[in-house]
């Protein structure tokens, strides 16, 4: 019963949209912070890990024509994007199945077509190398809804806190089901979190991409929301930063 109650909290808010209750970011602060866009409507976040590829959740491409994606770059401001870069192929992870196996292995990377340029409003960020641990404090930024019920997305680029909480306090906040060793989940206080429009995006510690934003319930409800942890991932993350 718990865990059909917890798939259902999951579907109901998986892939999350916004960072609500945040406040307004600069894309200075966190200039390897991307915007994948469908039709050029904001779809979910993604993090440059080179000047040629970007980390995102694999829900937010898995199964999509990459022929109607982009990845906007170099500013807070949605209205004021200073590059558009056209996607030369995805790479999801060979494991992940989707809602079947409650996003295990979220994890997916972009090559462009064209790689970025850096400047101060776009640079590639460093993999965090370190297992993270219970009550370490991060970052989560993201363009996200505005409030679950809102269709609009934040223009502005948001960040809020949240502590890392250990897997079995997290399955206690869930009255039971299953946080694997690959997950995190972080805490936030209530209003604050992430929503619809933040999957993909990513969790920074130390001004290092750490997770990846991957399922919430609900947005800002106090429930702890759940990142894919990224040293699990760090052979497959170089292997398929080498192609091109």
């Amino acid at each position: 019963m718990f865990i059909i109650a917890f798939v259902s909290d999951f579907s109901k808010g998986a892939p999350p949209s916004k960072i609500i209750g945040g406040t307004n970011a600069a894309i200075t602060t966190w200039p390897s912070t991307v915007a994948l866009r469908i039709n050029n409507q904001h779809f979910c976040g993604g993090t440059l890990i080179t000047r040629c590829h970007v980390l995102t959740a694999a829900h937010c491409v898995y199964g999509m024509n990459m022929n109607s994606f982009t990845v906007a770059t170099g500013s807070s401001d949605q209205m004021q994007f200073r590059n558009i870069y056209r996607i030369k192929r995805f790479n999801v992870h060979p494991q992940y199945r989707g809602e079947s196996t409650m996003y295990l292995h979220d994890i997916a990377i972009i090559t462009l077509q064209q790689c970025i340029v850096e400047d101060q409003t776009k640079r590639v960020s460093f993999i965090y190398p370190h297992y993270l641990t219970p009550n370490t404090v991060g970052t989560v930024v993201g363009w996200g809804k505005l409030a679950h019920q809102n269709p609009m997305t934040n223009r502005f680029l948001q960040q809020v806190q949240t502590r890392v909480m250990d897997n079995n306090e997290c399955i206690n906040a869930y009255h039971g089901g299953t946080i694997r060793p690959s997950q995190l989940c972080g805490l936030h206080s209530v209003g604050h979190g992430f929503c619809s429009g933040d999957s993909g995006g990513p969790l920074y510690v130390n001004n290092q991409v750490a997770g990846i934003v991957s399922m919430a319930s609900g947005c800002g409800a106090g429930i702890p929301d759940i990142y894919t942890r990224l040293d699990p991932y760090f052979g497959w993350i170089q292997q398929n930063m080498q192609t091109f």
